[in-house]
């Protein structure tokens, strides 16, 4: 009886995660604008501050290489990183480009040296309605030149990795039944 419960309760959880929209996969870089000319990052170590100074005639100031995954076709999209406060989490609304918004709500690496590198997690949302939110990795270092890049990735949802897990239990226990049988 027990089993019969198991398998009804993995295989309700699995179509009702088929009919979501799916999470994003895939990852990107991004890199300045700047015209070689111009410096696009400052940072300030003292207020914890990055401001980006080069905009383009369009409002924009980073372009989307590397795409891969759900965001592959976007290799080339021009989109906008605002300035920000690296001690002041979360920062909703951090970059944006296409139909994706980028909020990023922790850091857990902050280095400042000769450059600056920030690492930290967020959420991915796409206003098209065709992903889920996801979670999101997200690195960005500049040097005093004031040159940046920034990339971004999937990270694993917690839901998949704890559904990954509950079907390897049922296969365990299925396996384990049927050598006591």
């Amino acid at each position: 009886m027990f089993k019969k419960i198991l398998l009804a309760s993995l295989l309700s959880m699995t179509s009702a995660a088929t009919m979501a929209a799916p999470m994003l996969q895939g990852g990107f870089n991004m890199n300045d604008l700047s015209d070689g000319a111009n410096t696009n990052v400052v940072w300030d170590s003292a207020a914890n501050t990055v401001d980006f100074t080069y905009v383009d005639g369009g409002g924009n100031n980073f372009e989307v290489v590397n795409a891969t995954g759900d965001f592959a076709g976007n290799s080339g999209a021009l989109g906008t990183i605002v300035d920000f406060n690296y001690s002041s989490l979360p920062l909703a609304n951090l970059f944006s480009f296409s139909t994706f918004t980028f909020s990023l709500t922790s850091l857990y690496e902050v280095y400042e040296g000769s450059s600056l590198s920030l690492a930290g997690y967020g959420t991915m949302s796409d206003s098209s309605g065709a992903y889920e939110d996801t979670t999101f990795g997200w690195q960005f270092s500049a040097t005093p030149q004031g040159a940046g890049t920034w990339s971004a990735s999937a990270v694993p949802a917690p839901a998949t990795l704890a559904l990954l897990g509950l079907g390897l239990i049922a296969m365990a226990v299925t396996k384990r039944g049927s050598k006591a049988a």
